[in-house]
């Protein structure tokens, strides 16, 4: 229920105030706004005092809500008048989950930005407050009776929140985590790794639908198995002290909120019928196919073929690849042959490109199919494999997330390396192949050509480690650095909008001197690479459109690849910049 958009005479205010607690009862949410003058503050504390205590909150919580509500409130007022910016501002009351959500909404152009402030790194005990300047103290405060305080940049408006939780009486002081009742989300993937003791070593916690994964320690296990809906955070606590030792209720808080922000949290389901049309038209475009009993199909082939994992089974698949370069090296005069007559075999034999696609596929199979077989090797699980539709073309895919709970490096770079060590092999023996068929059948030998250069690309590809693909994976395993790329990339971002006065995130803040040389390091060369990727083909495309006959044709594919590009960059751009204007700063 909005109560007021518009400024408004005291009286009016007064009588907008006892319509706002009549219909409190029925909403449990309003806003008011104010003018920027401390006398109307008289009419703010009335509102939150008497919306606190329709809600029920005990007399202790009314006075920390309050207080804190002034606390900010003063202050915005007092940096609006001393920076010449006298604006209204909105005040707005929620209550959602047994908890008070107190906005207060306010012009972007006020200098009013508790990010910049370092009081929530200050002292936390009363005797230190006289260290605190006076622009500080009124953070630390609100930090202090609060139990959540985030400050948004929202376009053209900023937004200081406060939430505070409801407790019974006597537990006023208790971390508002206690309270909460956490549902996790029925949906998830959670793979546990167990000692030789049978003991919980360490899990991972993994989303299909975001693709987010969390990896877990033996306490992380217990208390995110007790996430059913039934224990508050504060059954938890003791539970875990009685089984499995002393824990505080920050390493539960940290642990909630490490699951919200991955959206694993089950949140109140809303009333919507579910649109049976769309979700068939979804899974027409993008379908997604995966093999029943997974882990067990993986199972099953590794038990056949795991004399291959050992020095000896490698180190034979890698001598196939190589041998593969001999015939190559005798028939590069027909490969180039071959190469040089490809527009005219596609032309006269277009099921050539059929034969290419089956057997491209099969050996993508056996390509993920190694991922699984080496994560399985490891005692590993893979709860997740088979064919989606991805940019185009039918892809086959392994999950082997559980490889997350590898203590060793080598075991879990290993599991990277599973794939392109079957994908040379296979180039080795295609190459075999070809080396045979030269020169006695113009329509194979195209195709072997044709899966040769695939092969090769795809190795090439898969050794980058600047792009998504397994060299990427090997190198975040070997220096131990989760989301390498988008972080790196992020880092660079923020130095960059730091020259236009934007301030980096507080995680960016906490990083080390070597996360940070790592960032730039990847993240340069990583920008390089992928411009590169975007600049030689469009280099090579107009050196070709220059020298072809067909020009028409040409053009026509070179506009329609060069507007894809260039939708796909300011759709990005259009994401970056919304990223600027519309930020979040936990206090």
């Amino acid at each position: 229920m909005v109560i007021c958009e518009k400024q408004l005479e005291k009286t009016d205010k007064r009588f907008l105030f006892v319509c706002y607690i009549i219909k409190v009862m029925n909403t449990e949410k309003g806003r008011l706004v104010f003018s920027c003058d401390k006398k109307e503050l008289v009419l703010l504390e009335d509102t939150v005092r008497s919306y606190c205590k329709t809600l029920d909150f005990g007399q202790d919580l009314r006075a920390m809500i309050i207080g804190s509500v002034l606390e900010a409130c003063e202050e915005l007022i007092r940096i609006s008048e001393e920076k010449g910016r006298v604006k209204d501002f909105e005040v707005s009351l929620d209550y959602k989950d047994k908890a008070i959500k107190i906005q207060i909404i306010y012009d972007g152009k006020i200098p009013f930005d508790p990010q910049d402030l370092e009081a929530y790194k200050g002292p936390l005990f009363q005797k230190d407050m006289e260290d605190l300047s006076l622009e500080a103290l009124w953070l630390h405060l609100i930090k202090k009776r609060m139990d959540i305080c985030v400050f948004r940049v929202a376009g053209a408006k900023k937004i200081l929140e406060m939430v505070k939780y409801q407790r019974a009486k006597g537990q006023e002081k208790q971390a508002w985590i206690m309270g909460i009742t956490p549902l996790l989300r029925d949906d998830l993937q959670l793979d546990i790794k167990y000692d030789k003791h049978k003991k919980v070593e360490n899990a991972v916690l993994s989303d299909e639908k975001t693709g987010n994964v969390l990896k877990l320690d033996a306490s992380g296990v217990f208390i995110i198995q007790k996430m059913d809906g039934k224990h508050t955070f504060n059954d938890i606590y003791f539970e875990h002290i009685d089984k499995l030792g002393l824990i505080s209720p920050e390493q539960l808080q940290f642990i909630y909120e490490k699951l919200l922000e991955s959206k694993m949290i089950e949140r109140r389901k809303r009333k919507r019928k579910e649109n049976i049309f769309k979700r068939i038209l979804k899974n027409l475009i993008s379908p997604d196919f995966s093999i029943p009993y997974a882990n067990e199909v993986v199972s099953f082939v590794y038990n056949r073929f795991k004399f291959l994992f050992n020095p000896w089974g490698v180190g034979v698949l890698v001598l196939i690849g190589v041998s593969g370069f001999w015939p190559f090296i005798q028939n590069e005069a027909r490969f180039r042959v071959v190469l040089n007559q490809w527009g005219r075999i596609f032309t006269e034999y277009p099921i050539a490109i059929l034969y290419i696609y089956v057997i491209m596929l099969g050996t993508v199979v056996l390509h993920e199919l190694a991922h699984g077989l080496t994560c399985k090797h490891y005692d590993g699980r893979v709860d997740k494999m088979g064919i989606m539709f991805y940019l185009a073309m039918f892809i086959f895919y392994c999950d082997t997330t559980s490889s997350w709970n590898f203590k060793k490096k080598s075991e879990k770079v290993m599991v990277s390396l599973g794939g392109p060590i079957i994908s040379f092999a296979i180039l080795g023996v295609i190459c075999w192949v070809f080396g045979l068929m030269a020169g006695t059948n113009v329509f194979l030998e195209t195709v072997l050509v044709t899966l040769i250069i695939l092969e090769a690309f795809g190795l090439v590809m898969n050794f980058n480690p600047f792009i998504r693909m397994d060299a990427y994976y090997m190198l975040m395993d070997y220096l131990e650095f989760p989301n390498l790329r988008a972080r790196s990339f992020d880092y660079l971002e923020e130095q960059f909008l730091r020259l236009f006065g934007i301030k980096p995130r507080k995680e960016t803040l906490k990083s080390t001197k070597r996360d940070k040389i790592i960032f730039w390091i990847y993240g340069i060369l990583g920008a390089l690479v992928s411009l590169f990727f975007v600049v030689w083909p469009l280099y090579r495309y107009g050196r070709i459109l220059i020298y072809s006959e067909n020009l028409s044709g040409m053009a026509i594919f070179g506009m329609v690849m060069i507007a894809l590009i260039l939708i796909n960059l300011s759709r990005q751009t259009f994401s970056k910049v919304k990223a600027v204007r519309y930020r979040e700063y936990k206090l």
